[in-house]
């Protein structure tokens, strides 16, 4: 997201507190990015292990879908063809490109080491049924649509009805292996919120940050509870909750950014290289687990608390090393298309030449 997007739906600056900013980012935005992706990785990489991370699923994805309405907002706000066709053709490019490449790299090395027959049906049908790791690419595609086709309805009707959609189709309580086009449906409120949601946090929850550790600590607790009760069915009550879990980090983020900590500026190096680290994750998880069984270094589900540690650790190296691997390709000319697709910068500077008065 640009800094002129972030400024243009600010507040006046005298009604808001200190907010650091680094090459024209808000800080916040960045720790709370970083805090996102850091959770999908570890889920993906840990999975129900940590019994707490499978309670984590009322945050992990609707914080991630509310932080990426904040960079959607401009296409509902200021609506514009142009602008659609650059967040479309990137989305598609991103999706179709990291597909295959995690398709080559992971599962038919997979399917070769395991002496299977390699099918491309997987690759063919990635619309239809798209990658475990990557379907949030997908959604962001279909989601930048709606919000297109939707620009002239009222957010207040879209939140309201969307809402509706979620609570129905959460009412079974099933929140595993759930199908692309639910998964889309339920977590599109969020996107929604994080459209109009900016003025509030930086207004009113970056002015409350000092009770972050109250408010995340109860969410965990309150969030353990319903995960294994019925409330899980009762659309309202998990909604709910998922909105005060983003609140929350949204609140440790701002504390974070105002302190200018080694924990803050590493989540926010993160957050800024967060798309590199949600294509990469899945390719550098396979190779180090690979390399580490391959020396002996992976203990059995036997070895108890080993085995947890184990992958805990695994999952903060595949962070480390996927971050630090997408740093150094993005600022590569060479490898830099694999973030973006490249005649979109092109046509940009194009157009901003063009509006130059001469």
């Amino acid at each position: 997201m640009s800094a002129s997007l972030v400024d243009q739906c600010r507040c006046s600056p005298g009604d808001l507190p200190a907010l650091p900013r680094r090459q024209g980012r808000a800080d916040w935005i960045d720790i709370a990015k970083g805090v996102s992706i850091s959770l999908v990785v570890f889920w993906h990489v840990v999975g129900p292990l940590v019994p707490i991370n499978e309670a984590l699923i009322f945050l992990r994805m609707p914080l991630f879908f509310f932080l990426a309405g904040l960079f959607l907002r401009g296409v509902f706000r200021q609506p514009s063809g142009e602008r659609f066709v650059f967040k479309f053709a990137n989305f598609v490019y991103l999706f179709v490109l990291w597909s295959a490449l995690v398709f080559f790299t992971t599962t038919v090395p997979q399917a070769l080491l395991n002496g299977e027959s390699v099918s491309l049906a997987p690759l063919v049908r990635i619309f239809i049924e798209p990658p475990q790791t990557l379907w949030f690419i997908y959604a962001l595609l279909i989601a930048v649509t709606l919000l297109m086709v939707l620009r002239r309805v009222p957010l207040g009707v879209i939140l309201a009805v969307s809402v509706v959609i979620y609570s129905l189709l959460s009412a079974d309580g099933n929140w595993r292996s759930l199908p692309f086009p639910e998964r889309v449906l339920l977590l599109f409120p969020f996107i929604v919120m994080g459209v109009f949601s900016l003025e509030f946090i930086e207004g009113t929850l970056l002015r409350v940050t000092r009770f972050w550790p109250l408010m995340l600590t109860g969410f965990v607790v309150i969030s353990w509870g319903v995960y294994h009760s019925g409330f899980a069915a009762v659309g309202p009550v998990t909604f709910l909750l998922s909105v005060w879990g983003i609140s929350s980090v949204l609140m440790m983020a701002g504390w974070l950014a105002t302190r200018q900590g080694v924990a803050g500026r590493g989540w926010a190096f993160v957050g800024r290289h967060s798309l590199q680290v949600y294509v990469l994750h899945r390719i550098v998880q396979f190779y180090l687990l690979a390399v580490l069984a391959r020396l002996g270094l992976q203990p059995s589900p036997e070895a108890g608390m080993w085995y947890i540690g184990f992958y805990l650790s695994s999952a903060l190296v595949v962070v480390v090393l996927s971050v630090l691997t997408g740093w150094l390709l993005a600022k590569t000319s060479l490898f830099a298309p694999l973030f973006e697709v490249p005649w979109v910068k092109t046509l940009q500077a194009r157009r901003a030449a063009s509006a130059v008065p001469r």
